[in-house]
């Protein structure tokens, strides 16, 4: 199952950048994605997503934010039209993260042109997108706004235990289609074998306790992984594209 909705998600990414110079809705979901960048290397699908009434604009970009001690978040502006709204960036395991201000969303809503700008290190990162289709796909994000990321699970291990529990070790996956396996190293970076296939790339634990991840191809998600009752873990899909419960975990040390 895992290998079909990692695939399927990647598809549905690059189908919808390569063919939409608009803004687009995905139905029934508290998220849109802005159409290729005009200006500046943002990569793959930049999303904006809405949860329980605040939106968070994520970008695809080899420009990681950081601050001028080199803490890993920036100061930020979103530019629509000439106006600027102040804002911060963080990296996580989708990208780069950037809160959007109230009134950015209304002038997004009306507006022409929107840049973004955060610093990397001693240099800026720019962007610019097309607000075309902007007010439709916000309208329809927001009817599904109070969905946002999914909530934590009953059980839901926490970031510490994460930490002690999952990172350092081999962990299976026991999906309907098979076995999916992990190693998630103690330097953030991650191996994995599914259906046979060998991939690599990235991983981040947030303060929530998922365990996000970007890999080679540009396929970024998170897993929460939790308890039930009787003490079985398990693990699901928990970001804004997916929530897609995918089996129980195996622990190999």
């Amino acid at each position: 199952m895992i290998r079909i909705v990692i695939a399927s998600a990647f598809i549905c990414a690059t189908a919808t950048g390569a063919i939409a110079q608009s803004w687009q809705a995905i139905p029934n979901q508290p998220f849109a994605y802005l159409p290729p960048a005009t200006q500046g290397k943002a990569f793959g699908n930049s999303i904006i997503a809405c949860a329980n009434g605040s939106w968070t604009l994520t970008l695809h970009t080899q420009s990681v934010p950081t601050g001028p001690n080199g803490e890993f978040q920036a100061q930020a502006r979103l530019v629509v039209d000439g106006v600027a709204f102040p804002t911060t960036a963080q990296p996580t395991g989708e990208g780069s993260d950037l809160p959007v201000p109230d009134a950015a969303v209304a002038a997004l809503r009306a507006g022409n042109r929107l840049t973004v700008e955060f610093q990397s290190g001693r240099a800026t990162f720019t962007a610019s997108f097309s607000l075309r289709g902007s007010n439709v796909a916000l309208d329809q994000a927001v009817r599904h706004c109070g969905g946002g990321v999914v909530a934590a699970s009953p059980g839901g291990l926490t970031a510490q235990e994460v930490q002690s529990e999952i990172v350092g070790v081999s962990v299976i996956h026991q999906t309907e289609s098979g076995e999916a396996g992990f190693t998630f190293m103690a330097d953030g970076r991650y191996e994995s074998v599914i259906d046979g296939r060998a991939m690599r790339g990235g991983y981040s634990i947030q303060p929530d306790g998922r365990l996000c991840w970007e890999n080679t191809f540009n396929v970024a998600g998170c897993f929460r992984y939790y308890r039930d009752p009787g003490g079985t873990l398990h693990v699901k899909r928990d970001d804004p594209q997916n929530s897609t419960e995918l089996g129980t975990v195996l622990i190999r040390r």
